[in-house]
């Protein structure tokens, strides 16, 4: 797990930031303001799955929650991924059985024309459209068992940033829009520690 620290300089940035972190797939987010500062609380923000606000926590309870709920961030991303692994296995094995069947036989008519055209014997207008037609609809059938349904739905993603040096167009995420620095100029009013995991 890796935290990452951003001083927002407005409340109005806060939301922007929320919604730049949870758009970068980080689970976690805790906000501490210097009221939060005063009682040694802070508000839990759990991003994953359902979308929770948990305001005011006691350090202690809010460390113990973050806790609880990684260790159900972990069983559901390893669901997910052994559940994108099995689609991609089945697919990969139904592509191999697909085309297996193709390389079984060839129609008797083709492999004349073929063998016809490596000797360079003479070979009828029809025979060649006949082999035409038939090599586009290999190349037709071909092209469409080769189609990955995986890679079009945005199934993988680009992993977030790890570290607050990496840019976000480098991590392949969306440029921010928002008014909050990495470093803080003067006592920051609002503080967000983000929560972001290595697989």
């Amino acid at each position: 797990m890796v935290v990452d620290l951003i001083f927002l300089n407005t409340e109005v940035s806060l939301t922007q930031a929320l919604e730049d972190v949870g758009r970068a797939r980080t689970p976690f987010a805790i906000i501490i303001t210097q009221q939060h500062q005063v009682h040694r609380s802070c508000t839990v923000n759990i991003l994953f799955g359902t979308p929770q606000e948990h305001r005011n926590m006691p350090m202690q309870d809010a460390m113990m929650l973050v806790a609880l709920n990684y260790e159900s961030y972990k069983v559901e991303n390893r669901e997910k991924e052994r559940e994108a692994i099995a689609r991609k296995a089945a697919k990969m094995a139904d592509d191999v059985l697909l085309r297996e069947a193709d390389r079984e036989s060839h129609p008797v008519s083709v492999l004349t024309t073929i063998t016809l055209l490596s000797e360079n014997r003479f070979v009828t207008p029809d025979e060649l459209d006949g082999l035409i037609a038939y090599l586009k609809d290999k190349r037709v059938r071909l092209l469409r068992n080769t189609a990955d349904p995986l890679a079009s739905s945005g199934h993988v993603s680009a992993p977030a940033a790890a570290h607050s040096n990496i840019p976000a167009s480098a991590a392949g995420l969306p440029p921010p829009s928002h008014s909050y620095s990495r470093t803080p100029t003067v006592q920051p009013p609002w503080l967000v520690s983000c929560f972001k995991c290595l697989s």
